[in-house]
């Protein structure tokens, strides 16, 4: 499904599937980075957000003057297989428990997995060669610099610019925090901290893959082009923006997770010590203009407050010890009670004003959040939905480890791959490969490494 592209001056290039444009891959980049950071703002139609229309959007570009006789060619991998039982399994599940339990098919859930998936067919598209991605991933990252200074201004207390993104991305959690005087922390257009963080990270991702990309190819010519350095210096800032928004969500995951991308591929980058040096200050800056913040963080986390449990050390940060509460008491309890479905999705709407009259809660429900992904899957749709989860997240790690070891795909490879398994390290106290943040990013860059993998993956030979 992929085409290739051309360096230089070269605008346009002839190919069985059709002829492909820098704008064109330009455009569905840039439309799905609009889409990856505005998952937070609705579209005023029905249960469709703006980042639906925008998938299409990029979807449809990326097929301008493609050959309808290419599909036929396309080479899917056991993602593309998992996916369809993926969504026909939560389904099911979802009918399952919407009649047992009294509510209303949750039919935008389901949808949401189809357009993630149509987001991967677009950058998959318009993705093959080293140009074309290079391309793709500058446009797809350039929302991230204006939010930086957005999400700045949010945490910093800037009322109107606060307003504003809590209007276009209304958020329960800020909205709360700003009433009662609680740590603000930044939510973008996204609507929630720990989503605008897990976004923030694939962003880190797509600038650390220009990097590497644009090291190979001043390595085999000594002579960098123009456009090799303009894309070093665009992820440069792309990493200090994304440094400050992660900053600025008050998030320790997301900023060692963030720092452990771009360490383990300073080498491959070609990241000199002066840069990491000006790295670490620019960090070490936004760190003391944040300072206070930064400090009430801590001090939520570690200080003297009241212990959730009484059998943890003291030394347990009050994040992990009101969690084991939460599990132990409710979450656990619960999910053993319909352990196969679980109890349908939006089942904590019954702790705020989602509340549905006529819906059969799960009788321990007290907390808002199950404050796990896997937990909180399981409690949506129980044994057969987590495995269909965790079955996506093994075909994409596979795919990208075959990935890592193609010259043509390695330099997106690699940090997904440490982006990925961060999240899952992450994913036991957060819900982060189901929230707004990350997946559609996620899944869009995946598609964009699978285009190039399969690029340079020798075919399959037939059978005899």
């Amino acid at each position: 499904m992929s085409r290739t592209l051309d360096h230089g001056s070269v605008r346009n290039v002839q190919h069985p599937a059709g002829t492909l444009t820098r704008t064109q891959v330009g455009s569905v980049g840039l439309l799905l980075g609009i889409a990856a950071c505005t998952t937070g703002v609705s579209a005023g139609i029905g249960p469709l957000r703006l980042w639906h229309l925008l998938v299409l959007t990029a979807l449809f570009v990326s097929q301008i003057g493609m050959d309808p006789r290419q599909a036929l060619r396309f080479r899917p991998t056991t993602f593309d297989f998992i996916v369809p039982a993926f969504v026909a399994t939560l389904a099911v599940v979802e009918a399952i428990n919407s009649a047992d339990l009294e509510y209303e098919f949750d039919l935008g859930a389901i949808l949401s997995y189809v357009f993630l998936y149509f987001g991967y067919l677009a950058a998959r598209s318009v993705g093959g060669s080293r140009s074309a991605t290079l391309i793709f991933l500058a446009r797809f990252s350039l929302p991230a610099i204006p939010l930086a200074f957005l999400s700045a201004a949010q945490v910093l207390g800037v009322s109107s610019v606060t307003t504003l993104l809590l209007t276009l991305a209304p958020s329960e959690g800020a909205s709360s925090r700003l009433e009662d005087g609680r740590l603000t922390r930044a939510t973008g257009l996204i609507g929630h901290w720990t989503g605008f963080g897990a976004y923030v990270l694939l962003i880190v991702v797509a600038a650390t893959a220009i990097l590497i990309a644009t090291h190979r190819t001043d390595r085999q010519d000594e002579g960098a082009t123009a456009s090799t350095r303009r894309y070093r210096t665009l992820a440069g800032i792309l990493l200090a923006c994304a440094f400050i928004s992660a900053i600025a969500t008050l998030t320790f995951s997301v900023v060692l997770v963030a720092a452990a991308i771009v360490l383990l591929s300073t080498r491959s980058a070609g990241l000199r010590v002066r840069f990491v040096a000006a790295a670490s200050g620019a960090s070490a800056a936004a760190a003391a203009v944040f300072g206070t913040l930064i400090n009430n963080r801590v001090e939520q986390q570690f200080g003297e407050m009241r212990r959730s449990t009484d059998w943890l050390p003291e030394w347990v940060p009050n994040t992990l010890s009101y969690r084991l509460r939460i599990w132990t008491e409710e979450t656990i309890p619960m999910i053993q009670l319909r352990p196969l479905t679980g109890w349908g999705n939006g089942v904590y709407g019954g702790t705020s004003g989602s509340l549905e009259i006529q819906r059969i809660y799960p009788p321990l429900l007290a907390w808002r959040s199950a404050e796990s992904q896997w937990l909180g899957f399981a409690m949506s749709y129980g044994a057969a939905g987590l495995a269909g989860l965790l079955l996506i997240l093994l075909a994409i790690i596979v795919v990208l480890l075959r990935a890592a070891k193609q010259g043509n795909s390695s330099f997106i490879a690699w940090p997904l791959i440490i982006c990925t398994v961060g999240a899952f390290i992450a994913a036991f106290t957060v819900p982060i490969f189901t929230n707004r943040g990350l997946p559609l990013p996620l899944w869009i860059l995946f598609g964009l490494a699978t285009a190039s993998y399969m690029r340079s993956a020798p075919p399959v030979q037939p059978r005899r």
